[in-house]
């Protein structure tokens, strides 16, 4: 509806039968809805705290199992992960946003643990996305919504279960590393 020309590469990627975390860049509010639409099937998603507050997206992301974290205070981020860790163990794949904000400017921010800590935590493997060009759709649009191209790709899971403790540690950066380099590869292609 928004005039969004999506190109999706990678979704034979996506181990089938199994829970998985999509750790993905975030550029706007339209990534949620292009992952929902073009991956697999619908996921629990990791959300601020603020969007439970909007009556019907409330009903709706409660029924695919979104959990809400106040970014403001650790403590419940903490209680949102352990959550999170719940909804996977219960048998449902998760997006979160590692970078824990929209990028106002495109670039990439820094990749926080806690996505890592549910994927390592659960077993589950972390699954790289890469979105480029959902930003222009609307918030670099001056909040109008305007038609463009945008690109997904769903990069190849890495497994999380057994892995060594400094593998762990470096996990957070290798994901914004693969996830960097497959958006400078959209950029590169146009």
């Amino acid at each position: 509806m928004a005039g969004a020309k999506v190109t999706v590469t990678g979704r034979e990627n996506i181990p089938e039968g199994r829970t998985c975390v999509f750790a993905s860049n975030h550029q706007s509010f339209f990534d949620i809805l292009v992952l929902l639409a073009h991956l697999d099937k619908p996921h629990a998603i990791l959300s601020k705290a603020s969007i439970g507050k909007v009556p019907l997206i409330r009903l709706w992301m409660k029924e695919i199992h979104c959990v809400y974290v106040d970014r403001a205070d650790m403590k419940a981020g903490i209680e949102a992960i352990n959550k999170m860790i719940e909804v996977i163990n219960n048998g449902y794949s998760a997006i979160i946003f590692p970078e824990g904000t929209r990028s106002k400017t495109g670039e990439i921010g820094e990749f926080k643990g806690g996505a890592f800590m549910v994927a390592q935590k659960t077993g589950a493997p972390v699954i790289p996305v890469a979105l480029d060009g959902t930003g222009a759709l609307f918030e670099r649009n001056h909040y109008w919504i305007k038609p463009g191209k945008v690109h997904l790709a769903i990069l190849p899971p890495i497994e999380t279960e057994g892995m060594a403790r400094k593998e762990s540690k470096e996990l957070p950066a290798k994901t914004q590393q693969l996830v960097t380099e497959a958006k400078a590869a959209f950029e590169t292609a146009e």
